[in-house]
């Protein structure tokens, strides 16, 4: 098993094709497996930008991030999701407690791909500590994953090969682009530059542009979990020397210096924009 670590990952080119095909693959089995909890079940982190706009060349990810509603999956009827995933192949991870790990073969090549599992801070039975135990798991507390059920799900339909060579189809449904970018901004300064690229990725092609994402926000932007997302992101691109814009130019392995200060420019005047219109 080789695992992936984020020290791996600090630009595009660690995004080895036959891993990311490998993390697609999963993402669509997983959901296939959790049929029966689709409507307390969301995917979020890296694949949401790839899978809101499938013709913007986002770069994917190479792992697979769920959010299940912790407050609403306590019923003792369900197949625990622990079982579902020990049963399909599926390993605890050896260095994260919320995490599982499938090792996926492409082309003769075997690709270990993580599953984190995250949950809402609030409520259940773990107050005081950084997970919370529903379904046979210990989902990581991350901040927005109450929040995140509170919208509706966008869904799209996602289809990749199995191991047999037969392709399969999944009703994926992926956070609300709200949630979204709370969860993706809370994250920024854990070591991943792939974070900035993909909010400023979000922000850059969402139909109709800044404004229309804007409206997005109309019904929440007084609340507190905005307020937080809207400082943090006002201190992360302050300037174009700042951790945000600098984390999405390097992500991008940008060589050529004219278009790596255009990108710059373009980052910081972006994410300024937004946080103002919201």
């Amino acid at each position: 098993m080789a695992l992936v670590h984020d020290s791996d990952l600090k630009n595009v080119i660690s995004y080895s094709e036959g891993q990311k095909e490998a993390a697609h693959r999963v993402l669509v089995e997983l959901v296939n497996l959790f049929g029966e909890y689709e409507e307390d079940f969301r995917i979020v982190g890296g694949w949401v930008p790839t899978l809101m706009f499938p013709q913007e060349n986002h770069i994917g990810s190479v792992d697979v991030d769920i959010l299940i509603n912790h407050l609403t999956l306590q019923d003792a009827g369900y197949l625990s999701m622990s079982r579902i995933l020990l049963k399909n192949g599926y390993v605890e991870h050896p260095e994260k407690y919320f995490s599982f790990v499938k090792d996926v073969e492409i082309n003769g090549e075997i690709f270990s791909v993580d599953v984190d599992i995250l949950a809402g801070i609030y409520g259940g039975t773990t107050q005081k500590k950084r997970s919370q135990h529903v379904q046979g798991v210990r989902a990581l507390k991350a901040t927005g994953g109450n929040f995140a059920f509170e919208f509706p799900p966008q869904k799209v339909i996602v289809e990749a090969e199995r191991s047999d060579g037969v392709v399969d189809v999944a009703n994926v449904n992926l956070v609300a682009v709200v949630p979204f970018l709370v969860m993706k901004t809370a994250a920024l300064g854990r070591g991943k530059p792939k974070d900035a690229y993909d909010i400023y990725f979000v922000v850059k092609y969402y139909p109709g542009g800044v404004k229309m994402l804007a409206e997005e926000f109309t019904f929440v932007r007084d609340r507190q979990i905005i307020l937080d997302m809207k400082q943090k992101l006002a201190g992360k691109f302050a300037s174009m020397n700042h951790a945000g814009v600098v984390d999405v130019v390097n992500f991008m392995d940008i060589d050529d210096e004219e278009y790596a200060l255009y990108l710059k420019k373009d980052v910081y005047s972006l994410i300024n924009m937004f946080i103002r219109v919201i």
